[in-house]
């Protein structure tokens, strides 16, 4: 069963998935709401949905072509075929990398 999320972020009307929604409504409720981290998790949670990076995710993974779906399930709902891909993504850049190496545009969501 699936919880109603109170949207608070524009964007979040925008996404319909009811896993991501149940997600991030069980990531929100879990912090505390001092400083407006709730709401600061939330828009990134969702920017991250609606552009899930794919040139960067196909980069880190070794793989040229890389569609939305697939790397929003990588990111937010890896299983257990997913492990070692998963792994590849949260793993920390090599040391001395820019901010442009793709890892760290993955993993920090930052502009390329």
């Amino acid at each position: 069963m699936f919880h109603t999320v109170q949207m608070t972020d524009r964007a979040d009307s925008s996404v319909k998935d009811p896993r991501y929604l149940a997600l991030l409504e069980k990531v929100c409720s879990s912090l505390p709401n001092e400083q407006n981290i709730r709401q600061a998790v939330r828009t990134k949670f969702t920017k991250s949905w609606l552009s899930p990076r794919t040139k960067e995710v196909g980069e880190v993974l070794g793989q040229p072509t890389i569609g939305e779906d697939y790397a929003r399930q990588l990111l937010f709902f890896p299983g257990p075929a997913d492990a070692a891909l998963y792994a590849k993504l949260i793993r920390s850049p090599p040391e001395g990398s820019s901010k442009m190496h793709p890892q760290v545009r993955t993993l920090l969501g930052t502009s390329s």
